[in-house]
């Protein structure tokens, strides 16, 4: 029997995810975007199918012997590492979006993220949906106060998310995502992903290091504990006012140091950082983060014209926008996470308020 997942995004954008069966306990921890659901929607801007279909790929251009491209379509079976997939698009770059998806992957994983995939090629048309109503989705961490949200970029590993949770934990912050936030104008909108995850470890983890084979059965059981309870293990922040956006950069000096840079400099890094999402390797796997990437070049080289082609170009215009009179820093900071790297940049925020 088929399962249909109803998601809103601040009344931005909605959409559905349709599966072909219950992934029970797991979902808990791999439904991406448990936070928006509701009970329904009307006039979805996404769908997604997930299980079998039968693709309407007649009448294309053929592109590398197996990406299917016609206008506002594309159709291809992929595999890489231990996946393997069959994935059509209708409404690729514009109008409403149909995703037709079947896949797996091989070992493990097969029941830990079945629909990992799937999900991954939906955030990245989020993201795209998002910037053509002038949202960006950036790969960012976010805290609010005061009704004042202060935004952490910065790649993987750079303790984003452990000073979340400090901030969260010790200075009386409202949490607004540790993967992604929505920038808009002068407003940062929360976009927590894997939020019993997050709210795990800011409950009995120090840090986001400690990761250990204890601590994994210890989340497991908390899982299981709370699996009925309705309610969000955080306090997620109300859309607030943009004060600053920091770039959390990692080194290997023990000193903490902070300066301030340029408008084009931090459009060009939110920018990189968010397309550097899809070369990240998952462990376990053998693939990248997702493949939507290189499916908007092969659509692009039928369509150079199209609105995918202009899409980094409209980028960097809607966030000069937003961020035009926003104070900005990059913040580095050594390479192990303790209280005194939060004491330092809790004091620096602070400064700021």
């Amino acid at each position: 029997m088929n399962q249909t997942l109803n998601y809103n995004i601040h009344d931005i954008l909605k959409f559905k995810i349709t599966r072909d069966r219950d992934h029970g306990l797991r979902d808990l921890i791999n439904i991406k975007f448990s936070f928006f659901e509701v009970e329904e929607v009307d006039n979805p801007d996404i769908m997604l199918n997930i299980g079998k279909f039968t693709p309407s790929n007649k009448n294309c251009y053929l592109v590398d012997h197996k990406y299917y491209i016609k206008e506002n379509y594309f159709y291809c079976k992929d595999s890489e590492g231990k996946a393997e997939w069959e994935v059509e698009i209708s409404g690729f770059e514009d109008g409403e979006t149909t995703i037709n998806f079947n896949g797996r992957i091989k070992g493990f994983q097969s029941f830990m993220n079945p629909d990992f995939i799937a999900q991954n090629l939906l955030i990245r048309l989020i993201e795209y949906k998002l910037s053509k109503k002038g949202y960006f989705l950036a790969h960012s961490a976010g805290i609010s106060k005061n009704g004042q949200a202060y935004v952490f970029a910065g790649r993987g590993g750079t303790f984003k998310t452990s000073l979340c949770m400090d901030f969260i934990r010790k200075a009386g912050f409202e949490f607004l995502g540790d993967d992604r936030v929505i920038l808009h104008k002068d407003k940062v909108f929360g976009f927590p992903m894997s939020l019993r995850v997050f709210g795990f470890m800011c409950k009995h983890l120090p840090n986001e290091d400690f990761w250990n084979i204890f601590n994994k059965i210890r989340f497991a059981k908390w899982l299981w504990d709370t699996k009925s309870e309705n309610v969000n293990p955080v306090e997620i922040g109300e859309p607030s006012k943009l004060k600053s956006l920091l770039f959390i950069v990692k080194t290997n000096r023990e000193v903490i140091t902070v300066r301030e840079i340029s408008l084009k400099e931090a459009v060009d890094r939110l920018i990189t950082n968010n397309r550097l999402e899809d070369f990240i390797s998952l462990g376990g796997m053998g693939i990248n983060s997702g493949p939507h990437l290189r499916y908007a070049l092969a659509y692009s080289y039928i369509f150079p014209d199209s609105g995918m082609v202009k899409h980094q170009e409209d980028l960097g215009t809607m966030l000069r926008n937003i961020l035009e009179n926003v104070p900005i820093y990059e913040i580095e900071i050594p390479y192990n996470y303790d209280q005194n790297v939060f004491k330092k940049v809790r004091k620096f925020i602070e400064s700021l308020e």
